[in-house]
């Protein structure tokens, strides 16, 4: 079945993965598009869908951009929660890292 997202989605390697931080709490966050990420919760945020969330996203470089988005989807058995980004990730920085987890991480033909 083709892809039907309107923006690429990065998905992070595990030792890879940025930090979304909410209210001085930090989240590891699975994967990133202009408009969108998913990230996991442990503690310290009870998700439900429609909840507007305010946070900072932190890349392995020390970058880090300001974001509010609302939460579109929450799956309680693995605590992803999936953001849709009011704001947007610079398409720049979504560039930058594609090439270097490509590059890092080469698909094996």
């Amino acid at each position: 079945m083709a892809e039907q997202r309107r923006y690429y989605r990065i998905v992070y390697p595990p030792e890879e993965r940025p930090t979304f931080t909410i209210q001085g709490k930090k989240y590891e966050v699975l994967d990133i598009s202009e408009k969108g990420m998913s990230f996991v919760v442990k503690h310290g945020l009870t998700p439900a869908r429609g909840i507007e969330v305010k946070g900072v996203l932190t890349f392995r470089d020390g970058q880090w951009f300001e974001l509010i988005g609302q939460i579109i989807r929450y799956m309680s058995d693995s605590g992803v929660v999936a953001l849709n980004l009011r704001n947007r990730i610079p398409l720049p920085k979504i560039m930058e890292e594609q090439r270097y987890i490509f590059k890092k991480y080469p698909r094996e033909e």
